[in-house]
Order: C-alpha cells, then sequence, then structure tokens
C-alpha cells in the first residue's frame, strides 16, 4: 500500500469515529493509538485490562523490552497485515490470529485465543 493510501484510510477511520464517538473518545484513542506508533512503546496505564492481561497498539522494538520489564511473556497478534514474528517482535510466547481490521474474528480464532491467554497465565505469565 502507498502512502497517499495508507493517509487516506486513516484520516476516513478518525471522521468515523469523530462522528460515532465523539471528541472525547476519539482523543482517548487517537493518543493509545498514536503515542505507541511514533515511539513503539505502549501505554500500560490505559492497556491494563486485569493484572494478567493487557489489550494495545502495536509495538517496536522499544516497546517489546518495554513489555517484557513489565513481566508480559506472551502476545496474541490478530493483525493480518502485521506478524510479530516476521519482524522479530514475537514474544517469548505468541499466538498469531490473522483478522481483517473492523471484521470480527471467528470462533476459532477467539477460542484459539482464550486458551492461549489461559496457558500463558496458567504458567504465571501476562498477555
Amino acid at each position: 500500500m502507498g502512502l497517499w493510501h495508507e493517509i487516506t484510510k486513516a484520516w476516513g477511520i478518525l471522521v468515523r469515529r469523530l462522528r460515532e464517538q465523539g471528541i472525547g473518545t476519539t482523543l482517548e484513542w487517537l493518543w493509545g493509538r498514536g503515542w505507541p506508533k511514533v515511539t513503539g512503546v505502549p501505554i500500560f496505564e490505559s492497556s491494563r485490562i486485569t493484572p494478567e492481561v493487557y489489550v494495545g497498539a502495536q509495538f517496536g522494538r522499544r516497546g517489546k523490552q518495554a513489555l517484557l520489564d513489565e513481566g508480559i511473556t506472551g502476545v496474541v497478534n490478530m493483525r493480518v497485515e502485521y506478524d510479530d514474528a516476521a519482524h522479530g517482535l514475537a514474544l517469548p510466547e505468541y499466538c498469531y490470529l490473522p483478522t481483517v481490521d473492523d471484521a470480527a474474528p471467528t470462533v476459532e480464532h477467539l477460542q484459539t485465543g482464550v486458551d492461549f491467554m489461559h496457558r500463558v497465565i496458567g504458567k504465571g505469565g501476562k498477555v
């Protein structure tokens, strides 16, 4: 995909979110996705769901180390366009379930992801 396509896609997402979610939620989303995109490091304060489960944007090399420093040992990656393992970013425990943006994952992918998370957390890890 070219740069122009990426820009128009991002603009469309921003406009849709503003329309559907309002300025406050859109700004929070922009910060939560924008900062990690620029720095490669996730924002843990807004990513922690439980002490063992985090959700967040794509991370870079610095972000991989930050995840490991936080004790996160496993990742469920659902981005069809970016396989962490192919870019040297996979954590020790890695589950790749490629899903098209804004599409629902399959029930099989959901079950695989849940099973993976239970396994990692059961060994004392974080996902």
